[in-house]
């Protein structure tokens, strides 16, 4: 795994590496760069299980992580799963998005955090719908945004499905609430 990053604060900003919701490694350091737009890289090796995998960078201090521009996982023909739940393959290395970054899939929805016990931050470039319906079909939100919107308030602890509608191009969701 290899993340390029910046860190203009003028301190370390280390982080934890979860994988699959597990701790995996205690301390990434991501030392300071010339400033928040200098950017460089920092690598660690881990082998990831067969089938889909969940990386998570989490911040170790009060102060927060480096600015992620991306990470690339290398490997043996990785597949990445967006944000947004549309797949792509890659033959030996992916960059996937990081939430805010303009990139080549700015166009593409996310969902954050997902599980969560609280809101559900539903992000989209522009103008867009939603709506969220239980595991029988049945309706529970429904709503329009632009560009960021707070969802799933009143769901109890479930799984449901959230499909965003922007320009007739529908994107779903499996959330999480717990």
């Amino acid at each position: 795994m290899n993340w390029r990053y910046a860190n203009g604060s003028g301190v370390n900003r280390p982080g934890k590496l979860l994988i699959n919701g597990a701790e995996v490694q205690s301390n990434i350091d991501f030392p300071v760069t010339a400033g928040w737009t200098t950017w460089t890289d920092i690598s660690i090796n881990r082998t990831l299980t067969a089938g889909q995998n969940t990386i998570r960078l989490e911040s170790t201090t009060a102060n927060g992580l480096a600015n992620i521009d991306y990470l690339k996982v290398s490997g043996n023909n990785p597949t990445a799963v967006s944000c947004s739940g549309v797949a792509r393959t890659t033959t030996g290395e992916q960059n996937l998005p990081v939430e805010g970054l303009e990139t080549t899939l700015k166009n593409l929805s996310s969902v954050y955090p997902n599980p969560t016990t609280g809101l559900f931050i539903v992000s989209s470039v522009g103008k867009f719908d939603y709506i969220i319906f239980d595991q029988q079909g049945k309706l529970v939100e429904k709503g329009n945004a632009e560009n960021k919107t707070k969802v799933g308030a009143a769901l109890v602890p479930g799984v449901y499905f959230l499909k965003v509608l922007k320009s007739g191009n529908p994107e779903i969701f499996k959330i999480v609430k717990q």
